[in-house]
């Protein structure tokens, strides 16, 4: 003979132990990442790995040079500047610099890290410039994406770093004054990007690279009109479509947050 269990609250009680279980689950998800974030700030994670770094990227006077790592991470580097890595970077995800460099880190389980002569970067991923000449008595790093730590070798200061935030670090005390950026800017002035008779649909992916954000295109029948400008990397977004606007007045654009839509 078939029974059947009619109490009605036999599925409120299997409801419930579901919710206890799910919320047990995520509550040890957040343990664990508050767990490892201060054995991240208390540890000597900032103590680089000993290791060969055996190609390099050498500028001088008046040269600039681009380089796409193993990771596709890529790396603009200004004049009078040398960055060393490795042949197996990907193993590792170091860097040592001496000079100026623009960074567009891809964001990796693997930690990522830029030493200098007087500070260690450490990052997941992001987008940062650093100013690490030898013969100057500070270091400015400034940070448009991503998160993690700068250290100063000569304090043992860690300091968190945000979005939008520019330090300059005096060298021999690793004294720090932190200081808000613009809000747009995603570059250093030195970064010059050129359009060359370029589509317009090609110019808005280039733009939608450069400043991370996507890009909703509502008029396809300008894709193919060719442009032609040149604009300095430390433009917002806004300054360069108004420069574009400046050219063809045949769009509008709006732009919120990550977003833009040209219509």
């Amino acid at each position: 003979m078939k029974t059947y269990d009619n109490n009605p609250n036999q599925p409120l009680r299997r409801l419930t132990i579901l919710s206890i279980v799910a919320i047990t689950i995520s509550f040890l998800v957040l343990l664990g990442s508050l767990l490892w974030w201060i054995w991240f700030a208390k540890s000597d994670i900032y103590s680089p790995k000993e290791i060969v770094m055996d190609l390099s990227v050498k500028t001088t006077d008046g040269i600039r040079q681009e380089l796409v790592l193993g990771d596709n991470s890529i790396v603009w580097v200004n004049a009078n500047s040398v960055l060393k890595y490795a042949a197996d970077y990907k193993v590792d995800r170091q860097l040592n610099l001496s000079g100026e460099a623009y960074f567009k880190i891809k964001k990796n389980d693997k930690p990522f890290t830029l030493i200098t002569e007087h500070a260690t970067v450490y990052l997941f991923g992001g987008v940062f410039l650093v100013e690490a000449y030898e013969n100057k008595s500070y270091l400015r790093f400034t940070l448009f994406d991503g998160e993690g730590y700068l250290v100063s070798k000569a304090s043992g200061q860690k300091t968190t770093l945000n979005p939008g935030i520019a330090i300059t670090m005096v060298n021999d005390s690793g004294q720090m004054e932190i200081n808000r950026i613009e809000k747009g800017v995603y570059g250093p002035s030195w970064l010059v990007s050129r359009f060359e008779y370029m589509a317009f649909n090609s110019v808005l992916y280039a733009l939608s690279d450069f400043y991370d954000v996507s890009v909703t295109n509502n008029r396809p029948e300008l894709n193919y009109e060719p442009y032609s400008l040149t604009f300095e990397g430390n433009k917002s977004l806004d300054e360069v479509m108004k420069i574009l606007q400046a050219i063809s007045k045949n769009f509008q654009y709006r732009i919120l947050d990550k977003e833009m839509v040209i219509y």
